[in-house]
């Protein structure tokens, strides 16, 4: 019952929301939109953004091996006793 009052209002609110929004269009001829210009908008440093170096990669020089367990893949150089680990050779 109280999900169903939640979406009557959020309906009631987005109809709302669009007839103000009109009705400002009709007034001003232009569309309300929020000032981004304000906004500082960075991306992380983990996602490219920030102090990030642009230096190449190189291979590890020991084998990687990846193996399953508790549910994810672990990769690493040395598996531990008992997995059954794949070796990552680089071709």
């Amino acid at each position: 019952m109280a999900f169903r009052f939640l979406i009557k209002l959020c309906v009631i609110v987005a109809i709302c929301f669009a007839v103000g929004s009109y009705l400002v269009y009709l007034k001003t001829g232009c569309f309300w939109m929020p000032s981004w210009s304000n906004v500082n908008i960075s991306m992380p440093a983990f996602l490219g953004g920030g102090d990030a170096t642009l230096e190449p990669v190189t291979s590890p020089t020991e084998p990687t091996y990846k193996w399953w367990a508790n549910g994810q893949w672990n990769y690493g150089q040395t598996p531990p006793e008992g997995v059954n680990a794949i070796r990552l050779d680089k071709e």
